[in-house]
């Protein structure tokens, strides 16, 4: 029987089974092999593209880690930064904060002015370090693969810190030494000690009792009785009684080795064991003891030595 066209156009695939059994066929038409063989390149093809985009997803998926390291290690950096920022307008609040006690306790204006320029440069600084982590410094805080690089921003910021500690030392150093300064000056003898004139100095002179050229251990000021006598520091009152010569006499221990006397008095206002400030009314004038007239015999001693009240006058 001739074997029509479309016959023809078919493949017919032997089926030889191992039981014995028959064999058998399958027609498939001709084209079927050439389907699956485009199928298979066709597959291959994107597979191989899937492959490659696979590939390519997994380095960008690793570079992508890389640069969520980088920014987690960028933004530890910037809170650092931060904090060093906020420690360091402390201490530069510190540092104004004991350059004013220094102004108040001495009045060292010019000196006080000079200890806050470096603060008035670390808060400069300051604000630029805030810039720099909020903005264009924000380029400065460079890592790469091999680690990260420390900015010279940071390590200005870490010296000025430093500094600003020294300074801040320095300062408080200062303000101690200032406040044992201003203290030794309150306990120090420096005003005059009542109103009116100065009528015998001190040193040697003829006495008003006897004539004879002998020493005089303090001075003599005359005003009206009853004219206030001051204490001529601050001290404790060691001696408020009558003594025969001195009349009534106030004795004030200053510490620092000064003790001062106010002989001749009218009357106390203080009494003995009271602690008295500089300027404070201790008593009156009057004309009590050896005495040729009202008047206040003021002395100065220093270490046991009589000193020239004059000196402790200001």
């Amino acid at each position: 029987m001739p074997v029509s066209r479309k016959e023809k156009e078919k493949l017919t695939v032997m089926i030889i089974p191992h039981t014995g059994r028959e064999p058998g066929s399958v027609k498939i038409p001709v084209s079927t092999p050439r389907f699956i063989a485009a199928a298979l390149v066709v597959f291959a093809f994107f597979l191989a593209v899937f492959i490659y985009s696979y590939a390519y997803l997994a380095s960008q998926m690793d570079e992508l880690a890389h640069l969520q390291e980088v920014t987690e290690a960028q933004k530890a950096k910037i809170s650092l930064l931060s904090d060093q920022t906020l420690q360091l307008r402390v201490q530069v609040e510190e540092v104004e904060e004991l350059s004013r006690q220094i102004k108040e306790i001495l009045g060292l204006v010019e000196q006080a002015e000079a200890g806050t320029v470096e603060a008035e440069g670390a808060m400069e600084a300051m604000e630029a370090m805030e810039a720099m982590g909020s903005g264009a410094g924000g380029r400065d805080l460079l890592a790469d693969r091999s680690g990260f690089r420390t900015t010279l921003s940071t390590m200005e910021l870490e010296s000025l810190q430093a500094s600003l500690a020294a300074k801040a030392k320095e300062l408080e150093d200062l303000v101690e030494a200032a406040e044992d300064y201003q203290h030794r000056m309150d306990h120090t003898p420096s005003i005059w000690p009542t109103e009116g004139r100065i009528t015998s100095p001190f040193g040697y002179r003829r006495s008003p009792f006897t004539r004879r050229i002998q020493f005089h251990g303090g001075i003599d000021i005359a005003s009206s009785s009853g004219t206030p006598i001051l204490a001529a520091a601050n001290g404790r009152v060691v001696e408020a009684s009558y003594r025969s010569g001195w009349g009534r006499l106030i004795i004030l221990d200053h510490g620092y080795d000064f003790i001062t006397y106010y002989a001749h008095l009218r009357g106390f206002a203080v009494a003995i064991g009271d602690i008295v400030s500089k300027g404070e009314v201790i008593g009156y004038m009057g004309n009590s003891g050896s005495s040729t007239g009202t008047h206040l015999h003021y002395e100065v001693h220093y270490r046991g030595e009589r000193m020239n009240p004059r000196d402790y006058m200001n």
